[in-house]
């Protein structure tokens, strides 16, 4: 490959710049010229990248198909893996959701357009509703910063208006009072605190496999979250700058708390001294949930479902729920807990409406033997 740097010449009076280049494609070389010195160094550098990243095609954009420009993304995104800007949990969730483009990949990029990246993403119903959001996210971070490249390797924006469909958040089961207290009956040592501190204050597994005994001010009775655990990342951040919060706990649990073995710089240590795995986490407290004989609709998460239930049904108001639960904004509470809310308010509003209308005993729920 030729690639020449720029030098100039007198023409008609008036200073004249140009550069030479040749790819190993090209039978000859070509050679562009300006009197704006700048406006050509612009053009030489985009040229330059385009051949790097293997999109000097773009001269021709009738040949350039979406593969060209996802290949152009990935190397980007590798080369910041290996300068420590990406971490690696990172770097193969962008290769998971990327690969989900494949249908679109032989796509001109001239052909490109919103309609093809919704139907796409319409077409998953194996994923959740955030499953869906995630791949969204990568996908216009992908348009985005084809956009920003000099020249632009596509021409709009084809993620605009794109959305994920709403699922119907009463799909959410959540356990009884009654098989919550079962199980913490059934359960000894540990993972009674375990499963106390779970249902009582609505953590995340990450976050209460990331506690440590600093994070724990019992003569206050608060527990801060300062981190969390991720997946292939080890401990890091919460989730989300919310997540980041102090948890009142009773003095019940405190005690329960203070006599555990402090073993470990963690609360809940795993075998050789670090913080428990998520599987050794849910492998105990299953046990716990098979002993006391309870159908239970889920994994640990359920537990966060089920303070966030009883958060509701003490009449909380949405911003108290949305800190304790350490979800980045109010919007998050509402698409997951609203039904909730909804049915919880029916009875109460119910209620209110016609207290002082009639007797009390008229006012009382009907109850139907079995």
């Amino acid at each position: 490959m030729r690639f020449d740097e720029i030098s100039s010449y007198i023409k008609r009076g008036k200073r004249v710049h140009y550069f030479s280049y040749q790819t190993d494609a090209m039978k000859k070389p070509k050679r562009l010229q300006s009197a704006n010195l700048k406006k050509l160094k612009l053009r030489r550098n985009s040229l330059l990248k385009q051949i790097q990243v293997g999109l000097y095609q773009d001269s021709n954009p009738l040949r350039i198909i979406f593969r060209d420009v996802i290949n152009a993304y990935m190397r980007a995104k590798e080369a910041d893996r290996l300068n420590g800007r990406l971490g690696q949990g990172h770097f193969e969730n962008i290769c998971t959701y990327v690969a989900r483009l494949r249908p679109l990949e032989m796509t001109r990029v001239i052909d490109l357009n919103p309609t093809l990246f919704q139907a796409l993403l319409d077409s998953f119903s194996d994923l959740s509703l955030s499953t869906k959001n995630k791949y969204r996210a990568c996908w216009r971070e992908i348009n985005i910063w084809a956009l920003d490249q000099e020249p632009p390797l596509i021409k709009k924006d084809c993620m605009k208006g794109v959305k994920v469909a709403r699922q119907r958040n009463s799909e959410i089961q959540i356990p009884s009072k009654n098989d919550v207290r079962r199980v913490i009956n059934a359960a000894e040592g540990k993972w009674k605190v375990i499963i106390i501190l779970l249902a009582t204050t609505g953590l995340r597994a990450g976050e209460l496999r990331a506690l440590q005994w600093k994070n724990l001010d019992l003569s206050h009775g608060v527990l801060r979250v300062t981190q969390a655990v991720k997946k292939k990342e080890g401990i890091g951040p919460p989730k989300t700058s919310n997540g980041y919060r102090s948890l009142p706990i009773s003095f019940k649990l405190g005690n329960l708390l203070r006599d555990l073995p402090r073993t470990s710089q963690f609360i809940f240590p795993g075998q050789y001294g670090g913080c428990i795995g998520y599987e050794s986490l849910w492998e105990g407290v299953n046990r716990c949930i098979r002993k006391a004989g309870v159908s239970w609709p889920g994994r640990l998460h359920v537990f966060r479902h089920y303070a966030a239930s009883v958060m509701i049904s003490n009449n909380w108001d949405l911003k108290r729920i949305q800190k304790m639960m350490g979800h980045a904004n109010i919007q998050t509470t509402v698409d997951r807990y609203g039904h909730l809310i909804e049915a919880f308010d029916a009875h109460e509003y119910g209620a209110a409406m016609i207290a002082g209308l009639i007797s009390d005993a008229e006012n009382s729920v009907p109850t139907t033997k079995i």
